[in-house]
């Protein structure tokens, strides 16, 4: 679930590099800060949904739990892009297993066996 999550903002941050300048530079207005913000929390929100849809994360898994690992995630994606025009891949290979990780404790907890 997660790569279906980073892998198309990743690939849309390859096919589209000034993207990356515009989202990751140092200094941004303020305008693109607060359109970050809102962006991060709908993303947030979609990926919840489908966790929970899924089964992957217990429905009362906190909004705040998935913005946290969006936006720790969308700040590794910067450190990724900070110095390769591509993304470093290692760097977001790291991204994905900080997501996985950190959502895996809200994973729903298996029936216990008799």
């Amino acid at each position: 679930m997660i790569d279906a999550f980073i892998d198309p903002q990743l690939a849309y941050c390859r096919e589209h590099p000034s993207v990356v300048e515009l989202w990751y530079a140092p200094g941004r207005s303020p305008v693109l800060v607060e359109l970050e913000e809102t962006w991060g929390k709908a993303q947030a929100e979609q990926l919840r949904r489908r966790l929970v849809d899924r089964g992957l994360i217990a429905a009362d898994t906190p909004r705040l739990a998935v913005e946290v690992v969006y936006e720790a995630a969308d700040r590794v994606f910067g450190v990724a892009f900070k110095d390769s025009r591509r993304g470093d891949d290692a760097t977001i290979d790291e991204a994905r297993r900080l997501m996985t990780a950190y959502l895996g404790t809200y994973a729903p907890k298996a029936p216990k066996r008799r």
